[in-house]
């Protein structure tokens, strides 16, 4: 290979270049939601929209999108009705950050524990507790679907989804598979770190808020549906679950922009992560990528509008109209059958 493989094709290397287009997608998520808030307070006649705050990465770009849509608009930040709602696997550090980023930017705010409501709707499932089933989906999935029920209970839901779940189907239907408008929609994760890493940078909204975005930043990926360990730390880390992010996105980039076939696609990531990921390794992701995608795009059919961004989007409107019921074409999976025949061959897989 004699050209440069970049290991993270939606975040360019050039510094300058990243912060420019980090500035220009956020222009555009925030003109979006604009014209959507506009939409709304004319329907409506409210200055109003509710948000679930974990303290995660995801949650806080929307926010930031939504203080900055507002601002612009010149419309009272106390109509941001923000609710950090703590469940089975919160940690104390991402539940400090909701806080703590909610006070400084001057938001409207409700800390709602939901354990007690999900314990009692598990009980009355029958589901018996406390529940000794490692990675329980029920467990998982009614902390996401509650959170979800109280803040479109309470009013205008803006998500907080990235095009990276969206694509491997990480999220769970009926809860932060859904909202009434999703600025984050086109938004990788590998470039989400770099977008509040921007607006961290630039210090628009006070040196404060900053310090909050900067200890954000250095938090582990978790969903935490999942309990703590005994020392209370994060027992559910997303990218031992589904792989590493800058790994997915380089496959989502070469699968959806380059539509590249499974074998080149392999190939490529072999160049550009070349040290830092093991053949077998890229290979497990890749086919958990596929296996992922063809299986959760009825997720996708019911996602909320949002604005495209860049290149590509996994928005059923636009980019992704595809059926419901898509199976993995026959001939990527004989393609992943004979790359790992040849793997294993070479003594790459065990």
């Amino acid at each position: 290979m004699l050209r440069n493989i970049e290991p993270m094709p939606f975040v360019p290397n050039d510094p300058a270049k990243l912060t420019q287009r980090c500035l220009e997608i956020l222009d555009i998520s925030v003109a979006g939601l604009i014209k959507r808030l506009q939409s709304v307070e004319k329907i409506t006649g409210k200055r109003e929209v509710t948000i679930g705050l974990s303290g995660g990465r995801d949650s806080i770009l929307a926010l930031l999108k939504i203080v900055m849509a507002f601002k612009e608009l010149g419309w009272d930040l106390k109509g941001i009705k923000v609710y950090t709602m703590p469940g089975f696997g919160t940690t104390k550090e991402t539940y400090q950050v909701a806080c703590d980023l909610a006070a400084a930017l001057g938001v409207s705010f409700k800390d709602l524990s939901i354990v007690q409501f999900a314990e009692d709707i598990l009980e009355g499932m029958g589901h018996e507790l406390p529940c000794n089933i490692p990675k329980c989906l029920k467990c998982q999935n009614i902390q996401a679907r509650l959170r979800k029920i109280i803040t479109m209970t309470d009013g205008f839901d803006i998500g907080t989804g990235n095009m990276s779940e969206a694509y491997h189907g990480y999220c769970t239907y009926g809860a932060d598979q859904l909202s009434m408008y999703n600025p984050n929609c086109s938004d990788p994760k590998t470039l989400v770190n770099f977008l509040i890493q921007t607006i961290a940078d630039s210090e628009i909204f006070g040196k404060a808020v900053s310090e909050i975005l900067y200890v954000a930043l250095k938090l582990l990926i978790s969903a935490e549906l999942i309990r703590p360990n005994a020392d209370g730390t994060v027992s559910q880390i997303t990218e031992q679950e589904i792989g590493p992010y800058n790994l997915l996105d380089f496959i989502m980039f070469d699968d959806l922009r380059n539509m590249f076939p499974a074998t080149k696609i392999f190939f490529l990531a072999s160049w550009a992560y070349d040290g830092i990921f093991e053949p077998a390794e890229i290979f497990k992701w890749l086919e958990s990528s596929y296996k992922r995608f063809y299986g959760s795009q009825f997720k996708r059919q019911a996602v909320a509008d949002g604005v495209k961004t860049g290149s590509v989007s996994v928005d059923p409107r636009g980019d992704m109209r595809r059926p419901a019921d898509m199976l993995i074409p026959s001939s990527i999976l004989e393609e992943l059958d004979n790359l790992k025949k040849m793997l294993s061959q070479a003594g790459l897989l065990a």
